[in-house]
């Protein structure tokens, strides 16, 4: 049985909670440079989100939970992408350099054009203004 604290921040990787969260949005996962580039180019036609998640962070949990079930009503004009930053450091790190931005987790940062136009870490990520505009 799960306890409270695990219910409420998740447990990892591949536990129900975080399961639960990912169906939310149509998340895709980002897993490569490949996917980075992809990401870029995309960006010139619809924006472009990335969620820097850390699995084994309760914090983290917390907040992709809650910016999930507050962005639904955006799907239709953000393409949301999903870095689990456990598997993925090295790609963390190559968006903190590719983007000129310092690295956070968790981290939300939306790419329109070529370029972050906002960014977010930690609970701020909650307060963040998101927009196809």
């Amino acid at each position: 049985m799960a306890s409270f604290f695990s219910k409420l921040f998740g447990e990892g990787a591949n536990t129900p909670a975080t399961d639960q969260v990912t169906q939310t949005l149509a998340w895709k996962d980002l897993d490569s440079s490949q996917g980075l580039e992809a990401l870029q180019e995309a960006s010139f036609e619809r924006p472009q989100l990335i969620f820097k998640h850390s699995t084994s962070c309760g914090i983290s949990s917390m907040v992709l939970r809650k910016f999930s079930h507050s962005c639904k009503d955006h799907q239709d004009q953000i393409t949301f992408h999903l870095l689990d930053l456990l598997k993925n450091r090295a790609l963390s790190n190559e968006i903190a350099q590719y983007f000129g931005v310092v690295h956070q987790s968790p981290q939300m940062l939306v790419v329109k054009n070529g370029k972050v136009t906002v960014q977010a870490s930690h609970y701020d990520i909650l307060q963040a203004q998101i927009s196809a505009r």
